[in-house]
């Protein structure tokens, strides 16, 4: 193999768990660092459950994390550092 496309192969993908309010949904996206272009979904909740009860958004925050690094060590892919994510500001009423 080709000393390039190996380094390439051995690279770390930055890759992190956004969490955003849409509507009436809370959707998680994996995404890269500096970016939102070409993030792709990977779980969503009712964002009435979250305000209804906090620890369900813990647990979903939690959950996504957990999708993230399991499919990437799924794929063969070295997890070489797994962050918590940032405390989320907590969803607001809205009339």
């Amino acid at each position: 193999m080709p000393k390039r496309r190996r380094q390439e192969e051995e690279r770390p993908l930055p890759l992190r768990v956004v969490i955003r309010s849409e509507g009436e949904w809370w959707i998680a996206y994996l995404a890269r660092p500096d970016t939102l272009e070409d993030a792709h979904e990977i779980g969503r909740i009712l964002l009435n459950a979250v305000r209804l009860d906090p620890q369900i958004g813990q647990d979903f925050k939690v959950l996504m994390t957990h999708v993230l690094t399991g499919t990437l060590a799924n794929l063969g892919a070295k997890v070489v550092h797994a962050r918590e994510l940032a405390p989320v500001k907590q969803p607001e009423p809205s009339d």
